[in-house]
């Protein structure tokens, strides 16, 4: 149990300068809806799952969740669990030591928690209208996007009581106190901050904890789409490197995921030449991304029924500061494990 502590905190850190092959490979899926093991049917949801090496994927028109795993290189997926109605995305959690899934099923305005090797799936929280992004924290608080009332809920399993974590109630706007249409979120683990995929106004929204408004730190503050470095065009997933506050984003509509840095008014493109398309260097409505162990891109090609692997092929860290950074994580890794060595 040990050292399968150990191995867990042993990502690679990724530089805020890493540089990934521009040509994806194909990990699943064939560029044409279907339903066998080696297809997909408009992927929306990935959440990467550490201690087995493996991806799992909202599979949208084929009603199930795919699990594949990522040391293997046979192209086939696993069916973890079917017969869901239209799931959209999903969060996988390390529950003692077993993959719990949770899945919002946006078109019957529920979210559902399914437990390994489980038959059936348990509702939890209030009824969310057309839900669609899910993220926990470490205490297993859950967050969700209510698309259509324009805001972000939060669901304590302690009290069983569902919160306004962010957002006014079906009110949408541009101001920093609206969200419109929000689709996509990423929890810090502390439940600190959220981030939150702002789709409607093409943004990317930090409210921190009792915020009553948020802060653009992606994209245009006016809610103003484009198709240039410091816009975003209805983006749909996001993702924060914690250590590096370094911010990723499916910019869906602009078919390319993009960095941005913190603080930062422009960002740039890592993967996606923009532009609709099938090629290996190219994406078609991106919904959602992920990192493995190995720092390698993970991107849900939705309009072309694939995921999208983009290997890490330089990760050169950008300046001494940056260095300082990596230096003061690994620290607390190494401090880390002795705790739970000795313990």
């Amino acid at each position: 149990m040990l050292l399968y502590s150990f191995v867990q905190i042993r990502c690679i850190q990724i530089s805020p300068c890493a540089k990934w092959d521009r040509e994806g490979i194909t990990l699943l899926g064939t560029g044409i809806a279907g339903n066998s093991s080696k297809e997909l049917n408009e992927p929306i949801g990935i959440s990467f799952y550490e201690p087995t090496n493996s991806l799992y994927i909202a599979d949208y028109k084929n009603a199930r969740i795919q699990m594949i795993l990522l040391n293997e290189s046979s192209g086939n997926a696993v069916t973890v669990v079917t017969h869901l109605f239209f799931p959209r995305h999903i969060y996988v959690d390390d529950d003692n030591d077993q993959p719990t899934i949770y899945v919002t099923l946006s078109a019957q305005n529920r979210v559902e928690k399914w437990i390994s090797r489980a038959s059936k799936g348990l509702q939890i929280g209030n009824e969310c209208q057309k839900c669609v992004g899910i993220a926990l924290d470490k205490d297993k608080n859950v967050y969700i996007c209510d698309t259509t009332r324009e805001q972000i809920l939060k669901w304590s399993p302690y009290t069983n009581e569902t919160t306004t974590r962010a957002g006014v109630t079906d009110h949408d706007g541009k101001e920093p106190n609206l969200l419109s249409t929000p689709q996509g979120i990423y929890v810090t683990k502390t439940g600190d901050d959220i981030y939150i995929a702002d789709t409607g106004n093409s943004r990317i929204q930090r409210w921190s904890k009792d915020a009553v408004q948020g802060m653009t730190v992606a994209g245009s503050s006016n809610g103003i789409a484009g198709n240039d470095s410091a816009s975003l065009r209805n983006p749909i997933g996001v993702f924060v490197d914690e250590t590096t506050n370094v911010i990723y984003i499916a910019d869906t509509y602009n078919n390319q995921i993009k960095r941005w840095l913190p603080n930062a008014i422009h960002g740039d493109v890592i993967a996606g030449i923009g532009g609709q398309g099938i090629g290996p260097d190219e994406l078609n409505v991106p919904t959602d991304l992920a990192f493995d162990s190995n720092g390698n891109l993970l991107v849900s090609d939705f309009k072309n029924n694939r995921i999208q692997l983009f290997r890490l092929i330089d990760n050169t860290l950008c300046s001494a500061s940056d260095r300082n950074t990596i230096h003061r994580m690994i620290l607390s890794l190494l401090t880390l494990w002795i705790i739970v060595k000795f313990m």
